[in-house]
């Protein structure tokens, strides 16, 4: 039985789908965005508040027990982002010839992009920069989707929640699109893309365990990193999933031992200031980040030494540095939602090198030596299972006409730096396509052609 029937179904409202559920909603279209959580509003600023949207809370991992953090909730992943601008990364227009600027420019101005003045950096992060650039390296204010005004000094609930509205999350552009007459239903988890003679009519999936139909000739999924692929993978698209990244990170954490109290890394907006530097020439960023103290708490325990767990005691002093690196394209997505990424000995080499230098800025900080401890490796930003060349066009297509892909699954290699910005700037992109009426700028590989058979 069909639900509902839309001009386009945008399936997702992370930072792909607010995105262009809002730009075609305010040119008119008709549009229905889909999105499996619920729109949660209570306990932000809290363990619970972050938990709450977190998919299995917090506890998804891959095959070989990476965990991987995503939220299932409107407005997806980006309610518990550090809210950091980061650049397109050179590939998207040196590989594959997609040129953001304009996007990019639109995207920084609306989601205000700007460096926190220095009342806002925290002590540590300007201490860690301090003593980073003392030894050579290149570390700077970073750029932050956070308006000074409402951020409070010495709060680091960025990754909670963001209590204040400081930090911009799809929920603005999701409120946006509604205003202008697009329509949003929650608890809707899409299975597959529905299609016709090589043309897409829209979607099915479940609604509390009930299956439910909704037509549009215009599906625009956009359900995150390891949640597109399995629907293209039912909408027969068998090449879909194949190779992830998953920008695996670590934290490097020291206790600083000097006299100023209300120093720590806990009191600071995570990735205000960090290192670009070694993107390209190493494959890696550096940046200081904290868990949450009750995450801390867990990644201590897994070192199990009582001098690491007792590190809970001290967290208020602990200085904080997140290695996050550029990985292989390697691992799968399966059917049941579930994944393996192994590492290479590739990126175990960056993750190596980044959390050395890490070890190098902290003692130049000021922490103890005997302090220091690298966590365990996790994954930050999935995606690559839909990537463009193989599952996808430049214009984002499928060979089913009127299915696209529009999250951080096309892009044909790791990341390694956050993607928000890109994300945004490829669905504004998409969007002016769209709305223009172009044909796809050239077709898809033959394995993604005979997967659409």
């Amino acid at each position: 039985m069909v639900e509902r029937e839309a001009e386009v179904i945008v399936v997702g409202t992370g930072a792909g789908g607010s995105t262009i559920a809002r730009e075609l909603a305010r040119k008119g279209k008709r549009v229905l965005m889909l999105e499996r959580g619920p729109t949660h509003r209570r306990f932000f600023g809290t363990i619970l508040g972050a938990a709450q949207m977190l998919d299995k809370f917090g506890a998804s991992f891959s095959r070989e027990f990476m965990q991987a953090v995503r939220a299932i909730t409107t407005g997806g992943s980006t309610m518990v982002y550090c809210g950091t601008c980061a650049p397109p990364p050179p590939f998207v227009e040196e590989k594959l010839g997609i040129d953001l600027t304009a996007e990019l420019a639109e995207a920084r101005s609306e989601l205000g992009a700007t460096k926190l003045p220095e009342r806002l950096l925290g002590v540590s992060s300007i201490k860690m920069m301090e003593a980073a650039n003392s030894l050579g390296y290149n570390w700077e204010p970073l750029d932050k989707f956070i308006d000074p005004d409402r951020c409070e000094e010495g709060c680091s609930d960025c990754m909670l929640v963001c209590p204040r509205d400081a930090k911009w999350t799809g929920r603005r552009y999701v409120d946006e699109a509604i205003a202008h007459g697009a329509e949003l239903i929650g608890g809707i988890d899409v299975q597959a893309a529905t299609h016709s003679g090589g043309v897409v009519t829209g979607v099915r999936g479940l609604r509390k365990g009930r299956p439910v139909e909704y037509r549009a000739p215009l599906v625009i999924v956009a359900a995150g990193g390891l949640s597109s692929a399995p629907i293209l993978m039912r909408s027969g698209f068998h090449d879909a999933g194949d190779g992830i990244f998953i920008d695996p990170l670590v934290m490097v954490y020291g206790r600083y031992d000097g006299p100023e109290q209300r120093v720590g890394s806990c009191f600071c907006p995570p990735m205000t200031v960090g290192t670009w530097e070694f993107q390209q020439s190493h494959g890696f960023m550096l940046s200081p980040v904290i868990d949450p103290w009750f995450l801390f708490l867990a990644q201590m325990m897994t070192r199990m030494r009582l001098r690491h767990i007792l590190k809970v005691f001290q967290y208020r002093r602990i200085f904080a540095i997140m290695v996050k690196i550029k990985d292989d394209m390697d691992g799968r997505l399966y059917l049941n939602g579930s994944f393996s990424k192994p590492l290479t000995w590739s990126d175990k080499k960056k993750l190596d090198t980044g959390a050395t230098i890490s070890e190098e800025i902290l003692i130049k900080a000021g922490c103890h030596p005997g302090s220091i401890v690298t966590t365990l490796v996790r994954g930050a930003h999935p995606g690559g299972a839909c990537r463009i060349g193989l599952v996808v066009n430049k214009d984002l297509e499928t060979p089913i006409k009127g299915l696209y892909v529009s999250d951080a699954s096309i892009f044909p290699e790791a990341m390694g730096t956050p993607p928000v910005t890109t994300v945004v700037s490829m669905n504004k992109r998409l969007a002016k396509h769209l709305l223009a009426g172009e044909a796809p700028a050239e077709e898809v590989s033959d394995s993604a052609e005979a997967a659409s058979g």
